[in-house]
Order: structure tokens, then C-alpha cells, then sequence
């Protein structure tokens, strides 16, 4: 009874969505590995359709017909009981590393801490939880390293000294893509993370998704060592893998998104699952770094087309991460570009909004470019 009410249950959750058809996509691969067709497994316990139905998650089958369709299979009800519950740990799993990661782009870098930290002491670690913990926390050092430094710039160059963010403390980017190559090798351990080229290529091997959050990772520290046109160039490819990997998890694709150049792997991720936050919050990242990349390049009109697809891409998805820090690069290309009202429109606008969001490391540093290549003060 116990087994049974746990599919029951299970079934009504993922019944909205039919990804999460636990039971049907067992059932059609268990007949599949036993060379049955339909009418095969329904033989004198129910109808060809029935099966149908089960397997595309349409209908929930009662007690005795699955217990029946389970012997056929050779499966018990205690062991359907146990993919489930595996199932459900691994979608728990997947949620928390995305509030995680979440947390991390919209700037909360202590409730991020805390969520990684939880899910270390709360599940096992294969190697590919391993290796997305340890990517979140060596991003977690990069983010912080990166906003202490600016900020504690940004308040010289407003005189709003206070309370400097102590850089000091703070891993360097050198030690921080050690890390991501370490993160990497769990899962790759015959990719040389410090080789642009090797890194592409992986991003046209099937990469899952805990290996893209990685790469992507690597890209942004790259990025921030000053290697501009190494991170440009992963980060263009890893948006075609991206776009497979949407592909390959039957996520439709956003109409901003570069046609993909392969046919899509068929790699499953059991860390996430092909969760389609996780993959747009990547892609929303990756607009990020080539704008940024492109601006050092001055290549700003490039740059202003990364930025609007960075802003195009955070507005449809769930949380809107990376919104600010989108527009923000879409007014640093404006400025580039020499569009001073609209630029200075930008900033002026969104010094409030993020002081009301509690976002004042990024209004500090707003301020700080403000002051700094457009001459305006801010209050």
C-alpha cells in the first residue's frame, strides 16, 4: 500500500508535466527492453490503448493492472517505488542547485553559500554533483572578488569610502579557474581546462548541463584575467551547445537563439535533468560575457546586441537574473557608441531601482562609471 500511494501520488504531481512522467517512460522502456509491443504487454490485462495512454502519462492505471504490467515486465511494485523516489531526490536536487545558482546572479552571495552548503550535507555527491558544487563555488569566489574590487573602486571614485570591501581576502582569478579545471575533471578528466581549443571541442561533444554551468564559469573567469578573446570565442561556441542541449531536452529554443550546428546528444544530466531555468540562466550569463569581452574590444555595437539579448533573455524567463547588470552593459555600450543621453538615462534610472531592490554594490558601482566616463554624478 505504501508503494502504491507513492506513484499515486507521484503520478497527480507529474501528471502536469508530462517530462516528469516517471511511470510511463519506465513502463515503455522496460517493454522496449523485453521486445513487446503494446498489445504485447496489454494481452489479458488491459487494452493496447491503455498502454498507450500509461506511457504518454494520460492516464494513471489502477492498482492490480500495474502490478500485472509489472510482472510481465519483471519488475516489482517495491522496485517502481525506488524509482521514484530516486527520481523525485534527483528533481529536488535540481531545484536547489538552481535557487543556488539563482541567489548567485541576482547578487546574493551569502543566501547562495548557504544553499550550497545544504545541499552538500542533505544528498550523496556522484561526480557530477561533485563537479556543479564545486563550479558554484568557485563562481561564488569570482563574483565576490570581482564586486569587491569594483565596488572599493567605484567608492574612491565617488568619495563614499565607508566600509571598503576588503579585497584582500578573496581567491585570485588564476586560483579560481584551478578550481574550475578541477571542477571540470571530474567529469572530463582528459580535458585541459587552460586550452581554448580543448574546451571548444567539448562544447561539441555533448556536454551536460552540469559541464556547460562549468564551462560557462570558465568562460566569465576568463574574462575577468583579462584573456578576452579566448572567453569570446568559448563563449560563442558554448551558445550552440546550449542550444542543443535545450534541443535534446525538448525545450523549445527562445527566436534569439543561434541555430544549432550539430544534431543534438543524446547525454542525459541526472544532476539537472535538462531543467530548462538552468539552461536559460546560462545563456542569459553568456550574453553577459560577450558584451563584456566585446567592450574590451570596443567593439560596441556588438556589444549593444549581446546586452539587449542578455535583457531579451532574462525578461522571459522565471527570475529575471542578470536583468540589471544587462541594461547596465546596454548603457556602458551606449556610452561607447557616443549615445551620452541614452546612456546617462540608463543609469540615472536604475541607481533607485536597485537601492530599492537592495542591490547597492551594483548602484555603488553604477555610481563609480558614472562619475568616472561620464563625467555625471549620481546621487
Amino acid at each position: 500500500m505504501v508503494c502504491w500511494g507513492c506513484i499515486v501520488v507521484q503520478y497527480e504531481q507529474n501528471s502536469a508535466d508530462s517530462g516528469r512522467n516517471v511511470l510511463g517512460r519506465k513502463i515503455r522502456t522496460l517493454r522496449r527492453s523485453s521486445r513487446l509491443t503494446q498489445e504485447d504487454l496489454a494481452k489479458g490485462i488491459c487494452s493496447p490503448v491503455s498502454i498507450s495512454r500509461i506511457e504518454n502519462g494520460h492516464q494513471m492505471p489502477s492498482r492490480n493492472v500495474l502490478t500485472a504490467l509489472l510482472s510481465r515486465l519483471g519488475i516489482s511494485m517495491y522496485q517502481m517505488c525506488n524509482e521514484y523516489y530516486k527520481s523525485e531526490r534527483r528533481r529536488a536536487f535540481a531545484e536547489d542547485v538552481c535557487e543556488a545558482q539563482r541567489l548567485l546572479l541576482m547578487g546574493d552571495y551569502d543566501g547562495s553559500q548557504r544553499m550550497v552548503d545544504a545541499i552538500r550535507a542533505d544528498y550523496s555527491m556522484s561526480p557530477q554533483r561533485q563537479q556543479v558544487l564545486c563550479s558554484l563555488d568557485a563562481s561564488l569566489e569570482l563574483f565576490r572578488s570581482v564586486t569587491a574590487q569594483q565596488v572599493d573602486a567605484a567608492r574612491m571614485a565617488t568619495g563614499r569610502g565607508g566600509d571598503m570591501a576588503q579585497t584582500s581576502g578573496h581567491a585570485t582569478v588564476p586560483q579560481i579557474l584551478d578550481s574550475l579545471g578541477q571542477a571540470l575533471h571530474l567529469t572530463r578528466p582528459n580535458v585541459d581546462s587552460r586550452d581554448t581549443d580543448a574546451l571548444c571541442q567539448l562544447c561539441f561533444d555533448s556536454p551536460c548541463e552540469t559541464e556547460i554551468c562549468t564551462l560557462c564559469a570558465i568562460s566569465a573567469a576568463l574574462w575577468q584575467e583579462g584573456q578576452v578573446d579566448d572567453a569570446l570565442y568559448l563563449v560563442r561556441t558554448l551558445f550552440l551547445a546550449v542550444g542543443d542541449a535545450q534541443s535534446s531536452a525538448g525545450i523549445s529554443p527562445d527566436a534569439s537563439a543561434e541555430s544549432p550546428t550539430r544534431v543534438p546528444g543524446q547525454q542525459t544530466d541526472e544532476v539537472y535533468g535538462g531543467q530548462a531555468d538552468i539552461l536559460q540562466m546560462v545563456k542569459v550569463a553568456l550574453c553577459c560575457v560577450a558584451a563584456g569581452c566585446l567592450e574590451g574590444r570596443q567593439e560596441f555595437e556588438d556589444e549593444l546586441a549581446y546586452a539587449r539579448r542578455a535583457r531579451d533573455l532574462s525578461c522571459s524567463s522565471r527570475w529575471q537574473v542578470l536583468l540589471p547588470e544587462s541594461v547596465y552593459l546596454m548603457a556602458r555600450a551606449n556610452h561607447g557608441l557616443g549615445h551620452s543621453a541614452e546612456a546617462q538615462h540608463i543609469v540615472r534610472s536604475m541607481v533607485p531601482y536597485l537601492e530599492l531592490i537592495d542591490r547597492e554594490g551594483l548602484a555603488m558601482m553604477i555610481r563609480g562609471y558614472a562619475t568616472t566616463q561620464m563625467g555625471i554624478a549620481l546621487c
